[in-house]
């Protein structure tokens, strides 16, 4: 019985994940548009925003890799989310203001 109960609550804690995954790539997917506006409110060109855009784009690639291996370095997984999620709303608020 243990091992029913364990395999139920390993599927409940990945589903969680796939969740908290999708809503987090929600999230920063629509970064882009309202950093678009931004620029546009401060008299950027279409060309100016496109290039911040890909250069944002192309950094968050180049780091993947980098941060992947860090978090799997880390012993407490769920405190990297957390302050991962701390960042992204301060980058919102940041924008915001």
């Amino acid at each position: 019985m243990t091992g029913m109960a364990d395999g139920g609550r390993m599927r409940t804690r990945l589903r969680a994940l796939d969740w908290f995954n999708f809503l987090v790539a929600n999230v920063q997917t629509g970064f882009g548009a309202f950093v678009a506006v931004h620029l546009t409110a401060a008299a950027w060109t279409q060309g100016q925003i496109g290039l911040a855009l890909s250069v944002g784009t192309m950094a968050a690639i180049a780091s993947q890799v980098p941060a992947g291996a860090l978090v799997d370095a880390l012993p407490s997984k769920r405190l990297a989310a957390q302050i991962a999620c701390v960042a992204i709303a301060a980058s919102a608020l940041l924008i915001g203001a």
